[in-house]
C-alpha cells in the first residue's frame, strides 16, 4: 500500500505538473481535411489536436434545409469540408449552401480565452466567401466576423456568438482549419488523469489524518 508520503509527494508532482502545462500558452487545430472522407451526413463532430475539444459542424442548403457534409481529399487545396449539394459536382460550399460550426465547447475553462483563426481552400480568382458568427442554429444570418477571396489564415473574434456559418459568396470553397491560441496550454487527457488522482491523493490523506485525530 502507497504510504502517505508517498501520496504526498505524487499529488504535489500531478499539480505541479498540470500547472506548468497551463502556464504556458497553447496552440489547438481543428483540422477539417483530417479524418474520414467522402459523405458524412448531415451533422459531424471534428476533436482538436491536441485536447480532443470538439466542434459540431452541420450542414445548410437554406435557412431551413439540412444538406450532407463532404470531406474533400484530393489533394493540395483541394482539402477541406464541403457539401454534396455542389452542382458543380466538386463536394465544396456554393450559393446560398452554409456549414455551421457549433463552438459551445469553446467557452469553458481552459477555452475561456482564446484567439481563433480560420483558413479555406480551393478558393480561385474571383471566389469569395464570409464567417458570419450568430445564436441561431440552422440560419445563415448574424454579424459578418470576416469575408475575403484568398486562402490565407484569418483572425477571427468569435466574441458573444455560439456558432460560426462559413459560406460562398461567389463560386465555391472549402472550410479547412480552424485554430485557437490559447492563454494556457491544454492538458492532454493524460494530464488530467494525473491531476484525478493527486486530486484523489489529496482527499484519501485528509481523511486519514481526520481519523487519527
Amino acid at each position: 500500500m502507497m504510504s502517505r508520503k508517498m501520496f504526498l509527494s505524487f499529488a504535489f508532482g500531478a499539480a505541479a505538473t498540470l500547472a506548468t502545462l497551463q502556464a504556458q500558452a497553447g496552440t489547438i487545430l481543428w483540422d477539417f481535411s483530417v479524418g474520414t472522407g467522402g459523405n458524412l451526413g448531415t451533422t459531424t463532430t471534428q476533436n482538436s489536436a491536441p485536447g480532443g475539444i470538439p466542434v459540431i459542424l452541420s450542414g445548410f442548403a437554406s435557412d431551413s434545409n439540412t444538406t450532407n457534409l463532404y470531406r474533400k481529399q484530393d489533394g493540395g487545396d483541394e482539402n477541406g469540408m464541403g457539401l454534396t449539394n455542389d452542382p458543380s459536382g466538386q463536394h465544396e460550399i456554393q450559393g446560398t449552401s452554409f456549414i455551421q460550426i457549433d463552438t459551445a465547447a469553446l467557452t469553458i475553462p481552459p477555452l475561456s480565452s482564446l484567439s481563433l483563426s480560420f483558413s479555406t481552400n480551393s478558393s480561385t480568382s474571383g471566389e469569395a466567401w464570409r464567417v458570419i458568427g450568430t445564436n441561431t442554429a440552422g440560419v445563415d444570418s448574424g454579424t459578418v466576423l470576416l469575408s475575403g477571396t484568398d486562402e490565407a489564415v484569418h483572425y477571427l473574434d468569435k466574441t458573444g456568438f455560439r456558432y460560426l456559418d462559413v459560406s460562398s459568396t461567389n463560386g465555391n470553397m472549402l472550410l479547412h482549419t480552424l485554430d485557437a491560441t490559447t492563454p494556457d496550454g491544454v492538458p492532454e487527457p493524460g494530464s488530467l488523469a494525473l491531476l484525478g488522482a493527486a486530486l484523489v491523493g489529496f482527499g484519501m490523506i485528509r481523511r486519514r489524518r481526520k481519523a487519527i485525530d
